[in-house]
């Protein structure tokens, strides 16, 4: 099974509860918690263990857009409830645990045909100054897993899930209850910042070339492939010579902004996208999210 949560953290939270196997373990401890619980455990989780992408926009009223999400509905048949609310008054931030209802279809076993289920989907949102971060889980499990999760047996998943519907969910309801329309961050020149360093390894990257589309530069794939600033430093110097960058993917070769060595992370840095590759053991995404939104 795939679980979301850092291995070392799952181990630790069901240290206390009988079963033979993690999974075992893992349904135990959901079994003797409170949702209060469990919402507080997955909104840590997004502080720094669960696979996530996240959304950086800007703000000009952010004690409204707090105001919005503070007041979103607790209960009901629709697509967003919210269920934990972290708000202070000075300096003026907040943070929300929602969930959003996406759905799904499948390809139920033997002669059961499609089916479909509503499936609420955790979304971490951070109104931190002028800044509205949106944090979705990664959610690429199995076939199998997703049995466990609905209780039925698939032979197929029909539905492909992606971060930017949560995305775009979550700036529908912000618009839609009132609110402005956030604007998303072009980090690119951060982007630009941090595959100049030399404690970051670029490995692909694509960027905007004018009039003539846009280019990508990618290393070989496979055992022993080398960063782009070592095997092709003539791509690489175009790729941080350009003014807006489509996508880099980045490793950590050091430590940065709260985010460990070895950190694997896809920046899509015109539209103020960042996708976390790698199980973040502990790491506080909020620190580097917040840097990369300081353009």
């Amino acid at each position: 099974m795939d679980w979301p949560l850092w291995e070392k953290k799952i181990l630790e939270l069901t240290a206390k509860f009988p079963g033979k196997t993690t999974a075992n373990k893992l349904g135990a401890m959901v079994a003797g918690s409170t949702k209060e619980q469990l919402d507080g455990l997955l909104l840590e989780g997004f502080a720094g263990f669960v696979h996530q992408t996240a959304f950086l926009a800007r703000v000009r009223t952010p004690a409204d857009i707090i105001g919005i999400f503070a007041d979103a509905p607790r209960n009901g048949d629709i697509d967003l409830l919210l269920r934990i609310s972290q708000v202070d008054a000075n300096p003026v931030r907040g943070r929300f645990l929602v969930f959003i209802k996406r759905r799904m279809e499948f390809v139920g076993s033997q002669d059961a045909g499609f089916l479909s289920f509503d499936i609420p989907f955790p979304v971490a949102i951070h109104v931190t100054g002028n800044i509205l971060i949106v944090q979705v889980m990664t959610m690429q499990s199995g076939i199998s897993t997703w049995g466990r999760i609905i209780g039925q047996r698939f032979r197929k998943k029909l539905t492909v899930v992606r971060a930017d519907y949560f995305h775009e969910k979550t700036m529908g309801f912000i618009v839609a209850a009132g609110g402005e329309s956030p604007k998303y961050i072009d980090c690119s020149r951060r982007a630009v910042e941090l595959m100049k360093s030399n404690r970051v390894d670029t490995f692909g990257g694509r960027y905007s070339a004018g009039l003539d589309g846009d280019t990508t530069y990618r290393t070989i794939r496979g055992k022993g492939k080398r960063a782009l600033r070592e095997s092709r430093l003539k791509d690489f110097n175009s790729l941080i010579g350009a003014t807006h960058i489509l996508n880099a993917e980045l490793v950590f070769k050091a430590a940065h902004a709260d985010l460990e060595a070895g950190s694997k992370v896809a920046l899509y840095p015109n539209v103020g996208k960042v996708s976390f590759r790698s199980n973040l053991e502990g790491c506080d995404p909020d620190e580097f999210l917040k840097k990369l939104a300081t353009t």
